[in-house]
């Protein structure tokens, strides 16, 4: 049925659009829609039986997905546009939605085992992971559009990686945030590296054109960020979160 559907939506796209980088993009976008829905009927009962083999198969068409959705985003836009707010991006989020979706779908199974929680949470970090490259990748397409297509800006390449410093910072404060909201430990861990990568980037990249002056506001806004996480893991320590979380872990084990 994918297969049809693959084919059919490539046949409109090459028969029905006039312009052949038009019905390119056409054609990658109807292509991410697919590769949302198919993974989700193979979870969703009764459509699919129960046992291993069609959660294996979900995972791999996500895993695919994943990637072709990643590779192709930078094919979507051939004109400037607004960040976050255009159609193509909705695309993007419509399918990083089916990705937590599905783990959704397999958290809320009546048997859990083993691979039913494997692979909820396998769906949930694909789902964090594709989103804070897609919105990496939204921010430095936005400024490349604007300074191919709308005017020509001499510094875009700096102040997309500005911006995309700051998304990875916020990203990191959110997942840190819903991490000790939701008590999950893998989140704060991946808050954590995300930090530590936002560390590195600036240090190396984005202050290596700079001036001295903006170089030193850099470092101190990060700095004041990664004290500022550290504080609020002390803070909580006092408080005996981590203690009650613990205690909770115990007793549902």
């Amino acid at each position: 049925l994918m297969a049809a559907a693959t084919m059919e939506w490539n046949g409109h796209c090459d028969h029905n659009v006039a312009e052949i980088a038009a019905g390119n993009r056409l054609f990658l976008q109807g292509m991410v829609i697919l590769f949302t829905v198919f993974p989700l009927i193979l979870l969703v009962r009764p459509v699919c039986p129960k046992g291993v083999v069609c959660r294996v198969l979900a995972m791999i068409l996500a895993g695919v997905g994943s990637i072709f959705t990643m590779v192709a985003f930078d094919e979507f836009y051939g004109s400037s546009f607004v960040v976050f707010a255009n159609i193509e991006f909705g695309i993007i989020l419509v399918f990083v939605a089916g990705l937590f979706a599905a783990g959704r779908l397999l958290g809320r199974e009546r048997e859990q085992d083993m691979y039913t929680r494997t692979f909820g949470m396998t769906f949930a970090l694909a789902g964090i992971f594709v989103l804070w490259v897609l919105l990496t990748e939204e921010i430095y397409l936005y400024w490349y559009c604007r300074n191919r297509f709308a005017e020509e800006i001499s510094n875009w390449r700096f102040l997309s990686h500005m911006y995309i410093s700051v998304m990875w910072a916020v990203y990191g404060a959110v997942l840190m945030a819903v991490g000790f909201w939701r008590k999950n430990r893998i989140l704060r861990f991946i808050s954590l590296g995300l930090f530590a990568l936002l560390l590195v980037k600036v240090f190396i990249l984005d202050t290596s054109t700079v001036k001295s002056v903006y170089r030193i506001a850099a470092f101190l806004a990060t700095g004041l960020t990664l004290v500022s996480v550290s504080y609020l893991y002390q803070f909580l320590k006092k408080k005996g979160f981590f203690d009650v979380m613990l205690s909770e872990r115990n007793e549902a084990e």
